[in-house]
């Protein structure tokens, strides 16, 4: 049984558009605390999700949930900082919570011929498969890739991420023209966030985190804690 079935503390790491923070206060969560958010977008996420601070190193939180973005070089000979230096962030703030939830996005993956493994391997490589369990699902959809972190001394043995999620018409492209509002709210956002983007390029938000995905996501994890 899950310690966190109900209401829990997540601490949100690089987000861009907070998707995922979206997710996690939809399945409960509250914002403890914010690192990497760019200064334009503060105020804003403040309006949103109140976190109490920002620092390079959280307080204690049940969840981390961590935006990296798509690479082709997540795991080789050095990496690509985009990816390692959010992954290293998260593995300061692990020491302090019981589990952790990536997202990346992930429409290009298989026309590149990225695997999914390589970031599994990445997070792994950090965080250290003795003491966390790391698994990896890609959304039906394709939309997006999830990597689940939980730590072994937390775990209760339940699979952390899910076998299917639940918006696989999402990955299609619309026959029409849209902005970048018809793409958030088609993938889940608040039409209040949605609002602020009407008319506006959708290649602003091409490649957000649907957030029935992310809710998914989040509420696997939160089950495989005990």
């Amino acid at each position: 049984m899950s310690a966190i079935t109900s209401t829990f503390d997540f601490v949100d790491i690089h987000p861009g558009v907070p998707g995922m923070a979206f997710a996690a206060k939809a399945e409960g969560g509250g914002c403890r605390e914010v690192i990497g958010i760019k200064p334009e977008a503060r105020e804003y996420y403040d309006s949103f999700f109140s976190p109490t601070g920002e620092s390079q190193q959280a307080g204690r939180c049940d969840v981390a949930v961590v935006g990296l973005p798509f690479s082709m070089f997540a795991y080789c000979d050095g990496g690509d900082p985009a990816v390692s230096e959010p992954i290293a962030v998260a593995a300061k703030v692990a020491k302090k919570s019981s589990a952790i939830l990536f997202r990346v996005p992930w429409n290009s993956a298989r026309r590149l011929g990225v695997d999914a493994d390589e970031y599994r391997s990445a997070i792994e490589g950090t965080l250290g498969a003795k003491a966390w369990e790391v698994t990896s699902a890609v959304s039906d959809c394709g939309n997006d890739l999830f990597v689940a972190a939980v730590a072994r001394k937390k775990w209760n043995g339940r699979e952390a991420l899910p076998m299917a999620f639940p918006n696989p018409g999402r990955a299609a492209q619309p026959s029409g023209p849209t902005d970048a509002a018809s793409v958030l709210l088609e993938r889940g956002y608040p039409q209040e966030f949605a609002g602020v983007y009407v008319g506006k390029s959708r290649k602003l938000v091409d490649g957000l985190v649907d957030i029935a995905n992310a809710r998914t996501a989040v509420s696997s994890v939160k089950a495989a804690i005990r």
